[in-house]
């Protein structure tokens, strides 16, 4: 960390980035509660980090049939089916410090304000300019262990949503992204997580792999999000040492396995060796068994507007596409 350095020559032609939301992602394991960020909030005053992976198979298959930009470049040769991809690197508040809030958001500085681009991406302070897509959405970068910012929306979405609250310009936060991706990637717990893509490992095994407490994201016992909380520099804001992550969710935590799974298509899996739950009794969610059908809208679920919500057992629609009895962490982030 700390490097003032950029990154290595980027040659190869860059892919447009799509403007609006209409594809947005959300994270597989949660949603923003409304108490836990602070939107409009000063940028550049903020304690520590956080540096967001997403396991892109995961990720693809809850998209099957529904938004496929990046599945149509995902296959089994590709890097991202054996390696952590970045989802984001997001400024983190010391609740203490800030009245309970816990991470900032869409912020006010010299760089803009952002708070216009919570719900539109259409003004320019929200997207990365030509300039910097020419650089990072390349072949050896974003199209490679960043997808979602190469084929889908989550490139303005991640500059204007956290990026902004640094108070940097765009080529310092995509470089001290992308620095930071490769330096907490090499750590013990994604080593541990690379070494076994493509099968399942138990929910001790894979948090004892980390040194410091991290947050893990499961979609039907899939790993699908990793969270590393990481110290700063005061002087320079620029992240350091791996910490524990506060309060981590708990949704990996109820699978007799977890499942780190290789890029198969969107065909349905084979049977799994041994009997099958079965599916949730109709119109109720079960644990660890997948709930009756839902259309999933991030705008609507885990909201009272849910229609999960009128389910028995049920609290919400998860993006997989049905209703399920795990609740929301609510100190996860809207991707």
């Amino acid at each position: 960390f700390g490097s003032s350095a950029g990154p290595p020559a980027l040659s190869p032609p860059p892919i447009p980035i799509p403007t609006p939301f209409a594809n947005m992602r959300v994270s597989l394991a949660a949603l923003t509660v409304a108490s836990g960020q602070q939107t409009g909030a000063p940028a550049g005053q903020f304690e520590t980090w956080v540096m967001a992976f997403e396991w892109q198979p995961t990720w693809s298959l809850a998209d099957c049939g529904k938004s496929e930009e990046v599945i149509d470049h995902l296959n089994q040769q590709a890097y991202a089916n054996n390696h952590l991809s970045m989802h984001g690197l997001w400024p983190n508040y010391d609740p203490a410090k800030h009245s309970g809030s816990k991470w900032p958001q869409f912020c006010k500085g010299d760089q803009g304000d952002f708070t216009t681009c919570e719900h539109s991406v259409s003004d320019p302070v929200c997207q990365p300019s030509a300039a910097e897509v020419a650089a990072f959405n390349t072949s050896t970068v974003w199209q490679q262990f960043a997808m979602e910012w190469a084929y889908s929306d989550l490139a303005p979405h991640e500059w204007s949503k956290h990026g902004g609250c640094t108070g940097w310009t765009q080529d310092k936060f995509f470089k001290t992204s992308q620095q930071t991706y490769e330096t907490v990637r090499a750590m013990a717990g994604p080593k541990f997580i690379e070494a076994h893509a493509g099968s399942s490992v138990s929910p001790a095994d894979l948090k004892a792999a980390f040194e410091k407490t991290p947050g893990l994201g499961c979609d039907n016992c899939a790993l699908g999000d990793i969270w590393i909380a990481l110290a700063l520099d005061p002087a320079t804001l620029l992240p350091t040492t791996a910490i524990d992550y506060a309060d981590p969710p708990s949704s990996c935590d109820s699978c007799s396995a977890v499942k780190i799974p290789s890029w198969q298509g969107c065909a349905a899996p084979g049977p799994s060796p041994g009997p099958s739950p079965g599916p949730a009794p109709a119109g109720q969610c079960v644990k660890n068994v997948r709930g009756p059908a839902c259309t999933y809208d991030p705008k609507v679920s885990n909201t009272p507007a849910d229609p999960c919500k009128n389910v028995t057992d049920c609290v919400r629609c998860a993006k997989s596409g049905a209703c399920t009895d795990v609740p929301l962490a609510e100190e996860l982030f809207l991707a």
